[in-house]
């Protein structure tokens, strides 16, 4: 195991640390799972449809990697900029980075080669055979946990980020309360293209839901008030990405929705997104459109793992 990436675990039954091979100084032993350790405990019955859905996903498509790829060549544009806004985020410092549902592995395993010095940790409750994108790394480490139950121990984290996965959250007071313990003071959790309920239309994940995934409807209220009980305090912010969407809108991503035509008339015209920047932080309150989201402690609250 390696020292640095070991010195920053934490059993998630008793808290106490990890001293070898998944094993804590208080005799909880942890198995692997396709190499990496796995630290799943209190999984609901969701997470568990969740990871069997998963796994037949990996037969089908060739794991997650085979599942973004059908999306065809947007994608890797999308997750470049995100790398893009994480390394503003990170500045030239050496930080620890904790990704919450690892997924294809393309963010994490992409920034630890783009930020040797620093140590990357991939999460998520089920993870790929093995890394579809290069060989073993340093600095790059993977995990099975869920979100509402961290490996990791108090305010040892710098920055946690997690692109479309913060909805999976069954528990958001839970797993907001959890992210503010493993956080720094000065840490941030930035949260990427999050589809939020609106006013007028509900996120619709009934084939995700018939498929096996664990997706909820939350809205943007939602996410601040248990963000605020756990010492969080929540921003939106207008990505990159999205302005490009406001100025010139794919027609596809809003089929079948109730509000394409209204919103396609409103911004289709490249001069209008001042108004949109204007009036964006009422957007997700209106309208299901990705945000991104940034979450920064408010002051230290001393929260624990128990928190509900």
């Amino acid at each position: 195991m390696n020292s640095k990436f070991g010195s920053l675990l934490a059993c998630p039954k008793c808290h106490a640390a990890i001293i070898s091979e998944w094993k804590c100084a208080e005799g909880h032993v942890y198995p692997e799972s396709n190499g990496a350790p796995c630290f799943s405990i209190d999984l609901t019955d969701g997470t568990k449809r969740e990871i069997e859905a998963a796994h037949r996903s990996f037969s089908k498509t060739g794991g997650f990697r085979g599942a973004e790829q059908e999306m065809g060549s947007n994608w890797s544009v999308e997750y470049g900029s995100i790398l893009e806004d994480i390394a503003k985020a990170a500045g030239n410092r050496n930080l620890v980075f904790v990704e919450l549902g690892l997924g294809p592995e393309y963010l994490s395993y992409n920034l630890a080669t783009r930020r040797p010095s620093s140590l990357i940790i991939g999460t998520d409750v089920v993870t790929l055979p093995e890394t579809p994108w290069g060989g073993p790394l340093e600095n790059y480490f993977r995990l099975e946990c869920a979100m509402q139950s961290l490996p990791f121990k108090d305010a040892s984290v710098d920055i946690i980020f997690l692109k479309s996965a913060l909805h999976h959250a069954e528990n958001l007071p839970r797993t907001f309360s959890e992210i503010r313990r493993v956080l720094k003071d000065d840490g941030a959790m930035l949260a990427f293209n999050e589809i939020t309920r609106s006013l007028f239309e509900k996120s619709d994940h009934s084939d995700a839901h018939r498929n096996g995934y664990n997706d909820q409807s939350y809205s943007v209220s939602d996410y601040r008030h248990a963000a605020a009980l756990s010492g969080l305090t929540m921003k939106l912010c207008f990505p990159a990405h999205l302005e490009r969407f406001f100025s010139s809108p794919p027609k596809s991503e809003f089929s079948g929705r109730k509000t394409k035509i209204v919103v396609l008339k409103l911004i289709k015209k490249a001069h209008l997104v001042w108004l949109v920047r204007l009036v964006f932080p009422l957007i997700p309150y209106l309208f299901i459109v990705p945000v991104k989201i940034v979450f920064q402690p408010s002051e230290r609250t001393g929260v624990s793992r128990s928190s509900k």
